[in-house]
């Protein structure tokens, strides 16, 4: 046996332990510290992740770090360190060549490098006593979770994100386990960057808020967005020498996008500013997909990196007739690099990979730790319940109209909630989301919800020609007239359009049964489901935590283990 830590370091830093090539247990540090998105070394993970394995510190053969640089760590520290560091006597008028040339920007970022001791350090004051620590390019660790993890033997592997280790996206083939790197693009030509500035621009938290300006890029009409798309449009384009490659023309440092966005969108409407990076956005993406595929041929396409966390982008590459067939890793963000990390290191000392299903890699809470939690509950304050039957009563609750906090098997790993640590309701009730947003979460009002969906009976809700499985939500697709009859609740209001979980009953039989028995006593297979936690707070981990959210908001109800508890 060959245990591997892998771990990320910056923005939402992550551990996990990958046991002889299978992800055994995978957590974010903000679950455990209660602060979202905490990033740096994620001390708690680590030991959470090995006790969630059952192992000791000393049982750890082998440590692989995501990043060869010195990662993003927070708002505040948006990876721009490191060039100031390297052209400090500059103006940051930057030459064309540093935009476009990969290479200078990679051999900027290996000079600045990262500190290698104190990561040492910090592994052996954990007990981690290995020697065998290493490090592995960022973008090359998102390329092996989306091409190792899905199962292809051939595919064409597209990474795209914010920036990491100088570059912002690669192309790569994936052959028989192993990635060919084919097309390097400097990150000072990021999509993702001139995304996350336009979020800035609009008073939103970047690196954290851009599903909100995608959710309310479909609420512009497109006869007022066309002026905005004509001035964003000219900022970021496909290289007219090399279209496999998008360059920055503008000219302007993408540290300095914020002021430059005062100035060419002044007076401009939010929502058509929304819009307008939206569709660049997306016109930039599926012309490079484009491009790719009539280059390398390969029809069966793997996706990773930060970007690619845009739902409404990825249907758009989906319906390309380029497209066969498409694998997004799931949380695709830098939470993920600590995976692909161990799996670099997993194929350097020659162990296969197992393709990824169900990403529940958190802790499972047994029976007894679940009754000594509800022992601890004012029963003069609540009314408590011991049911067996948890999954079919709480569907039958559901039914009722109740909005009940989920609590229940191993966490889910990542940004979206799949059911064991996720608020439900009805999906037929509009009702319910003026409730969740205003008295539970207080979320923006133009965000959508989503649907868990049996699997089984997906079709009946959504168009998806090409049989796409998508249990991660992190693809958006269509809705038929059923769609919009029965889960009104749970698609964009204004497009029509709902990001589902496919859920599969040998995946996740609880939560299955759960939507049989709401689909029993409704005829729609279908519930509403959004994460469990307060707004600005990270998804719950701990029971202690659920209780904390159920007191702290208008939930009607928590089912928790085997427990329905409701206020008196």
């Amino acid at each position: 046996m060959s245990y591997i830590l892998g771990i990320h370091t910056g923005h939402t830093s992550t551990a996990s332990i990958m046991l002889d090539g299978k992800i055994i247990s995978c957590i974010s540090e903000e679950r455990l510290v209660r602060v979202k998105e905490q990033g740096g070394f994620p001390r708690k993970a680590i030991t959470e992740v090995l006790d969630v394995a059952g192992i000791t510190p000393s049982d750890v053969d082998h440590v692989s770090i995501a990043g060869f640089l010195e990662p993003v760590t927070s708002f505040t520290n948006r990876g721009d360190n490191w060039f100031r560091r390297l052209y400090k006597n500059s103006s940051f008028v930057i030459p064309k060549k540093v935009f476009q040339s990969s290479s200078i920007t990679k051999r900027a970022a290996k000079a600045v490098g990262r500190n290698r001791h104190k990561i040492s350090s910090e592994l052996k004051s954990l007990g981690i006593l290995t020697e065998d620590i290493r490090y592995y390019d960022h973008h090359d660790c998102h390329a092996s979770t989306a091409y190792n993890l899905s199962g292809f033997s051939e595919s064409l592997v597209l990474t795209c994100d914010g920036g990491g280790d100088g570059l912002c996206a690669t192309i790569q083939i994936g052959k028989n386990g192993i990635l060919e790197k084919c097309v390097e693009i400097s990150q000072y030509n990021s999509i993702g960057r001139f995304y996350s500035a336009i979020t800035e621009y609009l008073g939103m938290k970047p690196l954290s808020h851009e599903y909100k300006v995608m959710g309310l890029a479909a609420y512009s009409k497109p006869e007022h967005v066309q002026n905005v798309y004509d001035k964003l449009r000219k900022i970021i384009v496909i290289d007219p020498k090399n279209p496999l490659k998008f360059i920055n023309v503008s000219g302007i440092h993408p540290s300095n996008y914020l002021s430059y966005f005062h100035k060419l969108l002044k007076y401009e409407r939010f929502d058509n500013i929304s819009s307008a990076v939206q569709l660049v956005t997306e016109d930039l993406l599926t012309t490079w997909v484009r491009n790719a595929v009539k280059t390398y041929g390969f029809k069966h396409l793997c996706l990773a990196g930060g970007v690619f966390m845009n739902v409404k982008a990825n249907q758009k590459i989906l319906e390309l007739d380029e497209v066969d067939s498409l694998f997004i890793m799931p949380s695709c963000g830098d939470e993920s690099v600590g995976i692909g990390a161990s799996i670099l290191h997993s194929t350097d000392i020659e162990v296969d990979i197992n393709p990824i299903k169900s990403i529940y890699f958190g802790r499972e809470y047994d029976e007894e730790y679940y009754k000594n939690t509800i022992n601890d509950l004012d029963k003069n304050k609540y009314s408590i319940e011991y049911r067996e039957d948890i999954n079919s009563y709480a569907g039958e609750k559901l039914s009722e109209g109740l909005i009940i906090g989920r609590h229940n098997g191993p966490m889910e790993f990542g940004a979206r909630a799949l059911g064991n640590r996720s608020i439900l309701t009805d999906p037929r009730n509009l009702s319910s989301v003026s409730k969740i947003n205003e008295a539970i979460k207080n979320r923006d009002f133009w965000m959508p919800f989503t649907p868990s969906v049996l699997n089984e009976d997906i079709n009946k809700y959504i168009n998806n020609p090409k049989n796409h499985f998508a249990p991660y939500m992190i693809m958006t697709f269509d809705t038929k007239a059923k769609g919009k009859e029965d889960l009104p609740a749970a698609v964009h209001q204004k497009d029509h359009t709902t990001r589902p979980q496919m859920v599969k009953k040998d995946w996740n039989s609880g939560y299955h049964e759960l939507i049989s028995s709401f689909k029993k006593e409704t005829g729609v297979s279908a519930s509403l489901n959004t994460s469990f936690n307060l707004h600005g707070y990270p998804i719950v981990n701990s029971p202690e935590d659920s209780i904390y959210v159920f007191n702290n908001s208008d939930l009607d109800a928590l089912a928790i283990g085997n427990y329905f508890v409701t206020k008196k």
